[in-house]
């Protein structure tokens, strides 16, 4: 009750010294505007280099797929692109949409698809978001509005894996570069880019000459707000209108406000704990098994996350296709199991070892110190280190993480392959520097090369029994998201943690 009391008196403190949001453009009564308050800042608005969905919300806001999924992920939906069809087995022809024009006025056509694609499939470049190398063979140019994607070989998945690539302006990255263009992007969706003030907000301007419907606000904020009281005193303060990561302790003070209310979702985020299988004693199998068993993952559920996730084995969502309830009973809290593994694996003595937390999730200090705890009764002594989120991204991705990281996977595409992809495919970059296991990746290019949704469900359940069994992680389990959203705004969440300010308009 005091730990309570303590968190609303601060949101109170916060309320007075909150700001009304940011100067400039924004004042005046005339401008309607969607301020939204996200848990981290940018390391670039180019999701190509840090596909991280705070940055995917601003990205997506800004440049368009040829396909996208409605919002309750149920259905495919045309956006740049008119009609893809198959030309044969490894041949699908995409019909784009006339008239549309990029926000400097260019004209959209072809080539900016074939580019897009090119620029993924340049290793030069260093893009953390690509297309898969082992499928995608290239791209043709038509006319100005039909190109024909070639693949190395039948994909099944295609149409939605085209929800993850908004297509880029060859003009204009020709013209200023990467870095650049990543600081101020150009696309054609329905908001322009108007400016990034780093550590504080992006803001975004309603372009009135998009192809489609018109976005409802004039402009679009998105606040970086990582600590929660902040984030709920700025909604009830009306400074915010939709806030992420509601946590529960702060729940009340949403749902008991009269101007606010809260909005739960069953997300498609898994949390993991992953290793670096390079490093001795954690290159053994039965060491990670051992780690598996020594964690009891519902108490993290219940008491570190509060109720806001569900226990899960593996790394899909359970609504996911290609999932397997097969496993999900596997790796029951057992210390004894635990320790008789670490006891056949030669491990007596205990070991130390580093987890690299980059603060992002919610509850993710309490999350990791648990996993201390746990771990620590079985004799393996963890150092936790801290750090901004962005200096994880890039030691992760540069390969030195030495032990453990805390990371969650959200699959937009409610299919299989892009997890495992991402995950187990040697394009990928998990394989690389942390894991790798050549039956895993052939039975991951039998799922996704296979046209017939039975066989492809068949390949993912053995993967994945394959997977749980090897261990290459510690599971943990899926998110549940709760936002906090002003009444004044017509606006429910989407299970793939998506904010896109265009699918929000002010309450009648």
């Amino acid at each position: 009750m005091h730990g309570r009391l303590i968190a609303l008196v601060g949101i109170g403190a916060l309320i007075v010294s909150l700001s009304l949001g940011p100067p400039g453009s924004l004042a005046g009564p005339a401008v309607s505007r969607l301020v939204i308050a996200q848990t981290v800042d940018h390391v670039t608005l180019d999701m190509y280099f840090n596909p991280a969905v705070p940055t995917q919300n601003v990205s997506f806001s800004i440049m368009e797929p040829l396909v996208a999924m409605d919002r309750t992920l149920g259905k495919l939906e045309y956006k740049l692109a008119t009609a893809i069809t198959p030309v044969d087995a490894v041949t699908w022809e995409v019909k784009l949409r006339p008239g549309v024009r990029w926000h400097d006025g260019q004209r959209f056509t072809a080539a900016d698809v074939k580019y897009t694609f090119d620029r993924m499939s340049d290793p030069a470049r260093k893009l953390r978001h690509v297309v898969p190398s082992d499928i995608f063979k290239g791209v043709d140019v038509v006319d100005d509005l039909t190109v024909r994607i070639r693949l190395e070989k039948p994909y099944a998945p295609l149409a939605r894996r085209l929800i993850e690539f908004p297509m880029v302006p060859r003009h204009v990255i020709e013209t200023v570069g990467d870095e650049k263009f990543g600081e101020a992007p150009i696309g054609t969706g329905p908001y322009r880019f108007a400016r990034w003030v780093k550590g504080e907000f992006v803001e975004l301007a309603a372009n009135r000459d998009y192809w489609g419907p018109k976005p409802a606000y004039d402009v679009a904020i998105f606040r970086a707000v990582p600590e929660a009281t902040t984030r709920v005193a700025s909604l009830l303060s009306g400074s915010v209108d939709i806030a992420t990561d509601i946590p529960p302790e702060l729940a009340n003070a949403v749902r008991t406000r009269g101007t606010l209310r809260l909005e739960p979702v069953q997300g498609m985020r898994v949390m993991y704990v992953g290793m670096n299988t390079h490093r001795k004693p954690l290159d053994n199998v039965k060491v990670r098994q051992a780690l598996n068993f020594a964690i009891d993952k519902q108490a993290l559920v219940e008491k570190a996350m509060s109720g806001y996730a569900v226990r899960n084995i593996g790394i899909l969502s359970p609504r996911s296709f290609g999932y397997n309830p097969k496993v999900a009973d596997r790796y029951p809290y057992d210390v004894a199991r635990a320790k008789q593994l670490l006891a056949e694996a030669g491990v007596t003595g205990g070991f130390d070892v580093s987890f690299d937390l980059g603060r992002r999730y919610f509850r993710d200090r309490e999350v990791a110190q648990a996993i201390a705890g746990y771990l620590g009764a079985v004799g393996v002594r963890v150092q936790i280190n801290e750090m901004e989120w962005g200096t994880f991204v890039v030691n992760w991705s540069a390969g030195k993480t030495e032990g453990f990281w805390y990371h969650g996977f959200a699959d937009m595409t409610g299919d299989a392959d892009l997890p495992l992809y991402y995950f187990f495919s040697p394009a990928g970059q998990l394989w690389r520097d942390y894991f790798s296991d050549q039956q895993i990746a052939d039975l991951v290019d039998r799922g996704r090369t296979n046209l017939d949704p039975k066989a492809r469900t068949a390949a993912y359940e053995q993967a994945l029994e394959r997977i749980v069994d090897v261990a290459p992680m510690i599971w943990l389990f899926s998110l549940n998201n709760a936002y906090g959203v002003s009444n004044a705004v017509d606006w429910t969440p989407r299970p793939d943690e998506r904010i896109l300010p265009y699918e929000a308009k002010p309450m009648r």
